[in-house]
């Protein structure tokens, strides 16, 4: 037996409860240990499980091979390199084939580890039902390619600069380590022979090794392994009850056997190489001003072409740099007969690589490189959000400059985007507390064209041609963009990049006015009630919403923070304690000032049909006690108080706390830098008359709307 324990502890503490649970167990070392041998398949067969909670269709095969002893030394390295590339390999092969004309997703081809005995082979992917056997065909023959070709040079020449990139930075890293990892780490070493060794020994063994790494190397490992002619266990799970109708074993098996005798061609994708990211330019914008904002030790830029910048120098991560940048508008900016094409334009846009480079040929120039960035179009802003390792920030920053200068959108990347969204539409089978909770949804807030699904022959109507002009009209002209930054440098250092490449982004004038001002919510009483729960419980829920907001959103926000955790607390305390009729109680709450002011509040809980209304009476007293007399939730708010409180602490810890945070005043336009710094002192200076006066005016007085899901009788 082992033990193992790994986390911020005290060594000799551990130790002495280690002994103090397990050295009084007995040694039986002339014990001898028997090995349970697992033998290959005999014969192949099928399994189809039928879940209807599944949210699709699951094929997986799998093939028993005979494993080799671990790692014990340096010499059996490239053994282990050659495992590794070959599960890298297949996924980065199945990925890229999946975004094509395939109609399977989520491909993979591997050898794992999860048997200790035993080796495993294992391919599997998510199948469309609607072309099951087509599916199918198309992961056996992608897989079946590998296994007769391997991969192509260049596939492999990609993999080397991403994985020995990974090690430097995981060998460079100051930060420390996740317990779990160290943890896999060690049960990995224990079960299947492979030690563990320091990050920086194992870069330099992969640089010693990686160039005995080829194609001809990758097709010998995989002919030894050779599972091509094992029998093999196909299993598939399903939410669709007539795949069994349309799949016999048989049919499996055929589909098998004629795939090993297909004439199959070597795959094959030419791909360009390119020297440069972008071309050189002259640098257009200056810094106009910069301002620090002491608050929070951040610099404020202003830029000739309209942007701005807030940079914080930041070492939570050490090495890195983190930039996001956002405009209102977005979505909500455009007119409705172009909100259909706005739900596409950036995901086609973002899909089709930049400039001179196709998505393939972009993909393989960042191979090893940590820079990455994302453009999208939100529902009320448009924005990036990337990041990368400061040693690779000239790429981060001509990344943005190639995506936001010489954008392209392709018809073909457009045509998979649609025919995959419609796919998606068609797989989903929407369970009974889902079709519930839209229905009740309706009744809550009227529905509109920017929240609805769209249909089918919606999709099929997008005008491709508008695409990119709606995307442009969220980028293109730079002005009132405001980028937020946070790296692990000083604030010289980054202003050359930020006066180079985002005062550089198109200059001009961009009025911004929203087009979509919110949906009609409900304002009256109402209660929806429906028998269709799949179990035998009652879903209750208890909903109060107003379109005001009377006070600083930023303040009232962390008003209402307190009010649903001290409210929840109540009822917890009443409605399962002391009543013994619900297991847990749910409270939400929140604000919003944009589209439209919205406060609203969410009590929900699951209880017997018979007892729903005689808890929907109790919230309510309990509410009304609670504005009665604000002193009796004292300690309740107490206890909220220090969680919130050692809540943000734990959050002022990471960069995303501080990008959220300066995003969000920037956003909001409120300059409330000191929220952060003050945080504590706002939190403590809330009273329980303060939650007593929003737990009246926003929940108490509120007309109530009521949606209770009851048990389907009829099932």
């Amino acid at each position: 037996m082992a033990v193992s324990v790994v986390g911020d502890i005290d060594q000799e503490q551990i130790v002495k409860t280690l002994n103090s649970k397990f050295s009084k167990i007995r040694n039986n070392s002339k014990r001898k240990y028997i090995e349970h041998k697992i033998d290959n398949f005999k014969v192949d067969s099928l399994s189809i499980l039928f879940d209807k909670s599944a949210q699709k269709t699951d094929l997986t095969i799998v093939r028993f091979y005979d494993k080799k002893g671990g790692m014990q030394n340096e010499n059996d390295y490239f053994e282990y390199l050659k495992r590794s590339f070959y599960n890298r390999l297949s996924k980065q092969r199945l990925a890229s084939l999946s975004i094509e004309q395939r109609s399977y997703s989520k491909g993979n081809v591997g050898l794992t580890t999860f048997l200790n005995t035993k080796g495993v082979h294992q391919v599997s992917a998510d199948i469309r039902p609607d072309k099951l056997i087509g599916g199918i065909s198309e992961l056996m023959i992608d897989a079946e390619n590998i296994e007769r070709f391997g991969f192509t040079n260049s596939e492999i020449e990609k993999m080397k600069r991403i994985y020995l990139s990974e090690l430097k930075r995981k060998a460079n890293s100051s930060n420390k380590r996740e317990s779990s990892a160290i943890t896999d780490e060690i049960y990995n070493d224990f079960f299947n022979r492979i030690p563990v060794v320091e990050p920086s020994y194992e870069y330099q063994l992969a640089q010693k090794y990686i160039d005995k790494i080829d194609s001809v190397a990758i097709l010998s490992f995989i002919k030894r392994i050779d599972t091509r002619n094992t029998r093999a266990k196909y299993i598939i799970t399903t939410n669709d009850s007539l795949i069994a109708k349309k799949l016999s074993p048989e049919k499996m098996f055929d589909i098998a056997d004629s795939i090993k005798r297909l004439p199959l061609s070597r795959y094959f994708k030419a791909v360009k190489m390119h020297k440069s990211l972008v071309d050189e330019f002259e640098p257009k914008g200056k810094i106009v001003d910069k301002r620090l904002i002491k608050e929070v030790d951040a610099y404020r830029y202003e830029l000739s072409n309209g942007v701005t910048v807030i940079y914080k120098e930041s070492a939570l991560d050490k090495g890195k740099i983190q930039i996001s940048g956002f405009r209102k508008g977005g979505l909500y900016e455009l007119d409705s007969t172009d909100y259909s094409e706005g739900l596409f334009a950036a995901p086609a846009v973002s899909s089709s690589g930049a400039g001179k480079f196709t998505r393939e040929e972009l993909s393989n120039y960042l191979a090893g490189n940590t820079a990455s960035v994302r453009f999208l179009i939100d529902k009320t802003r448009s924005g990036i959000v990337g990041g990368s390792d400061l040693s690779d920030i000239t790429t981060l920053f001509e990344l943005i400059r190639l995506k936001w200068m010489e954008p392209k959108c392709d018809s073909a990347m457009f045509e998979i985007l649609k025919r995959k969204y419609i796919e998606d539409l068609k797989m989903v089978k929407k369970t009974k507390g889902e079709i519930f909770s839209e229905e009740f949804g309706k009744i809550i807030q009227r529905g509109d064209y920017t929240t609805r699904e769209l249909s089918v022959e919606e999709v099929n109507k997008i005008d491709f041609s508008r695409l990119m002009s709606i995307y442009e009209k969220s980028f293109g002209i730079a002005d009132g963009y405001c980028f937020i930054i946070l790296a692990d440098s000083n604030s010289e250092e980054i202003e050359e990049y930020i006066e180079k490449y985002l005062g550089s982004l198109p200059f001009g004038k961009r009025e911004i006015s929203y087009k979509y001002n919110g949906a009609a919510i409900n304002l009256d009483s109402a209660r929806f009630e429906k028998n269709s729960g799949d179990g035998q419980k009652s879903t209750v829920l208890i909903v109060s919403q107003v379109d005001k907001i009377t006070e600083p959103l930023r303040e009232f926000n962390l008003k209402l923070d307190l009010a649903k955790s001290v409210l929840r607390k109540r009822l917890l305390t009443q409605l399962r304690e002391k009543m013994g009729k619900v297991y847990s109680v749910s409270v939400s709450a929140g604000s919003i000032a944009i589209p439209a002011n919205l406060t609203r509040t969410t009590i929900s809980f699951s209880c017997t049909p018979q007892d729903a209304q005689l808890l929907i009476d109790e919230c309510a007293k309990i509410i009304s006690q609670m504005v009665a007399d604000p002193k009796g939730f004292e300690s309740e708010l107490s206890d909220a108080r220090k969680m919130l409180k050692a809540d943000n602490r734990s959050e002022r810890d990471k960069n995303s706390y501080w990008s959220a945070f300066l995003r969000s005043v920037a956003y909001n336009q409120d300059n409330y830098w000191s929220f952060a710094t003050n945080y504590d002192d706002l939190v403590d200076s809330i009273t329980s008359e303060d939650i007593s006066t929003i737990i009246e005016n926003y929940i108490q007085k509120t007309p109530k709307i009521i949606g209770v899901q009851n048990p389907d009788n009829n099932k």
